[in-house]
């Protein structure tokens, strides 16, 4: 007897779509990125792994249907449980540079990619003496690390550093003169060049 290790005969359009979402769970999703990290440490190639996980969304998706209730992440117990399992040391500092690097062979060359994802933490500065302990493999017990980080390691809760926009986006009535001069120039300009308005860029170049 041989076990089947992939269907052929199947909704190939469904299994598509369902790969596809599981594919890009594992950016969202933890437990779809943890479940997709140990099929691929254990030697699975990603199509492989990417299988993996949709078949544990199956069955998450089944339940949903069968309760008739959409997911919620609060009552996804195997979500709640990596979520609230504290982080070792080792996982943080390996998580530190915020990527992992594969190497594979490309016609007996190695190739190695790196893929980072990182979120900046709301820490305005960071004292020198806790980058020393984190290069000597104590971040997590030093005493000068920055309470943002504790937070996050501790409950894995974290507050990200946010950026002021920088971009203003003005309503048309903000672009338009108020004023009648300016009212009017801007007449003059729309029927000196009205159809041919591309001509107006050589003469807003000249402006």
């Amino acid at each position: 007897m041989k076990p089947t290790s992939f269907r052929w005969s199947a909704d190939k359009q469904l299994r598509d779509a369902v790969c596809d979402f599981a594919a890009d769970s594992r950016f969202a999703n933890p437990w779809a990125k943890q479940l997709y990290q140990q099929a691929r440490a254990r030697g699975h190639r990603h199509p492989h792994a990417v299988r993996i996980v949709a078949r544990a969304w199956l069955l998450v998706i089944w339940r949903c249907w069968q309760d008739h209730q959409p997911y919620d992440p609060a009552r996804h117990r195997a979500l709640q449980t990596l979520l609230h399992e504290p982080a070792t040391p080792a996982e943080v500092t390996a998580a530190a540079p915020g990527g992992t690097a594969r190497a594979h062979c490309v016609r007996g060359r190695p190739r190695t990619y790196y893929r980072a994802r990182f979120t900046v933490l709301d820490v305005p500065h960071l004292p020198r003496v806790w980058l020393s302990d984190v290069l000597a493999g104590r971040a997590a017990e030093s005493e000068h690390c920055p309470p943002a980080w504790r937070t996050w390691l501790d409950g894995r809760k974290y507050t990200p550093l946010l950026a002021p926009s920088t971009t203003i986006v003005r309503s048309r009535a903000d672009q338009l003169p108020a004023d009648p001069a300016g009212q009017a120039i801007l007449a003059e300009i729309r029927e000196t060049f009205r159809g041919r308005e591309h001509d107006f860029e050589r003469c807003a170049v000249e402006l």
